[in-house]
This record gives structure tokens, C-alpha cells and sequence, in this order.
């Protein structure tokens, strides 16, 4: 995808960032989807899965069809505040989050798009193991391991361990150009679309 309504989709992405294409979403997504199986069946299935939005919503809403599960929830926190590096920030502030109640003695899976400082993971998984749950697997599809601050931490299964370097997902450059886009239509044309 070169250009999109005469936007040029090279100029939304920084040269300091890797674009995750669809094609290598879906294969970090299979990926993970195999390495899951093997808890599965060692385990039985997942009770529960928790994704933590925004990035794992669409890897959600793939592996709940090839786990056949049904039970999920959200969790949101609050992003990195600005001018702070990954050490320096506080832990993630839970914005909304599911009924921990229903985690007691569930096999429960955590889902993110990366794990880089593992600070929003970690928070994610303290808040869950409140619970008691019976089983809890962290899964994301990059894991920045050079980022880690938590060294006897690590994800169950992970895509691919990759560089430092900012993965642009396709969901978020889906987001910059239909905001770009919306930018360039004029004030009476836009108020013709909202009605």
C-alpha cells in the first residue's frame, strides 16, 4: 500500500520505525497460536483471556476462534506519560480492567502486542493473581528482550524476539491515516458526512 486516497503511507511512518505488515501479524499470530496449543494441551483450555488494549484486541479476536473460547475481557492502562523513559515511569495505572472474581482457579491467558519494559504485563498479572487463578500464560507477539526490566520475567510464548527499535502495527498506521485523512476534508464536507 503505497498511497491511500492520494496520501503518500510512507510519509505517516518514521525512520525509526518497522512496520508489522498484516502478513507478519498473521504468521507472529500462528506462531503463538502453536506455542498456546502446547498448554492447552497439557493444561486444558483457557477459562479466560485477558487483552490488554489496544494492541491485543485483534490477536484476541484471532486466537479466541482457534482456542474456541468465549470468555473475554479487556484491560486498559494508562499509557507512558511523556518525556519519561521506560525506567523512569511509574507502573502502569489500571484504567478498566475484568471482575478479578472471575479469575479464581481459571486457566487465564494475557495478551499484548509487545512486552517491552514488561511493566504493563506485570501489572496486568499481579492484578489477575489476586485471584488465585489456577493457571496464568503471558503471550505477546514481540518481546523487546533487551528492554526487560524485570530480568526473572519473560512471556510464556512469544512470536519473535526483536530489537529495540518502535514496531508500527498495522492497526496503529490503519489509525494515522484514516485521522490524516479526516484532517484533509473540508469543515462542510465533513459536516455532511456526520449527518
Amino acid at each position: 500500500m503505497d498511497t491511500v486516497h492520494g496520501l503518500e503511507v510512507r510519509e505517516l511512518i518514521r525512520d525509526d520505525e518497522v512496520l508489522v505488515s498484516w502478513e507478519e501479524f498473521v504468521e507472529l499470530a500462528i506462531a503463538l497460536a502453536l506455542q498456546l496449543s502446547v498448554y492447552t494441551t497439557k493444561y486444558g483450555p483457557f477459562d479466560y483471556i485477558v487483552a490488554i488494549k489496544h494492541g491485543a484486541t485483534t490477536l484476541s479476536a484471532l486466537l479466541e476462534r482457534v482456542l474456541e473460547h468465549e470468555r473475554i475481557g479487556y484491560a486498559r492502562f494508562k499509557r507512558l506519560e511523556e518525556g519519561l523513559t521506560l525506567a523512569d515511569s511509574p507502573p502502569p495505572k489500571i484504567v478498566s480492567f475484568p471482575s478479578t472474581e472471575d479469575f479464581r482457579d481459571q486457566r487465564v491467558l494475557v495478551l499484548d502486542e509487545v512486552w517491552e519494559s514488561g511493566k504493563t504485563m506485570i501489572r496486568a498479572i499481579h492484578q489477575i493473581e489476586e485471584s488465585e487463578p489456577r493457571l496464568v500464560v503471558m503471550a505477546v507477539l514481540h518481546f523487546k528482550a533487551d528492554c526487560n526490566i524485570f530480568p526473572q520475567q519473560k512471556p510464556d510464548c512469544c512470536g519473535r524476539v526483536i530489537d529495540r527499535r518502535y514496531r508500527l502495527y498495522p492497526w496503529e498506521l490503519f489509525e494515522r491515516i484514516v485521522r490524516t485523512l479526516q484532517k484533509r476534508i473540508p469543515e462542510p464536507q465533513a459536516a455532511a458526512v456526520a449527518e
